[in-house]
Formats: C-alpha cells, structure tokens, sequence
C-alpha cells in the first residue's frame, strides 16, 4: 500500500484490482513514519503521514509523478 524509498514514499505503488476501494491506518514505515491512506476506485482519496520529531518532510509519488504536499490538499503530513 506505501513504500519509502530513502525519502521517496510512494502511495498505491501496485494496488490490486480486488483492494479498488479501502483504507488502512496506522502502516508503519521506515524511519519511524506512519501513514494513513483511503482510496476509492484505486485513486488516492486521503492520506496522512506522520512524521517523527526528528524526520523530514518525504516526497511523496502518486502513480509516476513526485508531488509537492503542500500543493495538494487530500494528503497532509503531521507531526507526531
């Protein structure tokens, strides 16, 4: 459902016809990340990411695009 890639994380990197539309809280990522994601019709509808004390801001890909978060108002990064 999410990968990190150094500070690369990557959303929905290989969702399954059958996972089309969900949710899922609290996955762990490397780093001490967490993300939070729903999608529905296998777009991203809303994701959290919650970033150490210490961490930085990651990149974020959707499909093959790196985005800028603060350009987009459906994800938003947190801290913890």
């Amino acid at each position: 459902m999410e990968q990190l890639l150094g500070k690369l994380t990557h959303l929905l990197p290989a969702l399954p016809d059958e996972f089309a539309t969900g949710s899922i809280t609290e996955l762990k990522a490397r780093g001490g990340y967490s993300v939070d994601l729903e999608w529905a019709d296998g777009q991203l509808v809303k994701a959290t990411i919650t970033k150490p004390a210490v961490g930085e801001t990651p990149r974020i890909r959707l499909v093959n695009d790196i985005v800028d978060v603060d350009g987009i108002s459906h994800i938003r990064v947190v801290d913890q």
